[in-house]
């Protein structure tokens, strides 16, 4: 990372207790069904992510990433629209810490 750069933050990141939560799951397992994860390895994420995983709304996981010293490239709202089964959110680095 350089200062002045974007991190693009590409993660599974939803309100578990949303309704859209229930799309948002198995889009994200399609995705990863399609880079060659077995339905066995599936059911284990799956299963993991119920139990060991904190899946956290998209403005939650900006907050926690601004709070590292990223600045808000885009405003959260408009840069975590859904682009296929989850959200982008665009950080602009600043200086960066040791």
């Amino acid at each position: 990372m350089k200062p002045s750069g974007l991190l693009a933050s590409v993660d599974l990141a939803a309100d578990i207790q949303s309704p859209a939560y229930e799309v948002l799951l198995p889009g994200w397992m399609t995705l990863m069904a399609a880079a060659g994860v077995d339905a066995q390895m599936l059911e284990r994420a799956r299963a993991a992510y119920a139990r060991d995983v904190a899946v956290l709304p998209a403005q939650q996981v900006a907050g926690i990433i601004q709070a590292a010293g990223f600045e808000t490239h885009l405003a959260a709202e408009a840069a975590a629209g859904e682009v296929g089964h989850g959200d982008i959110l665009l950080f602009r680095v600043q200086g960066l810490r040791t």
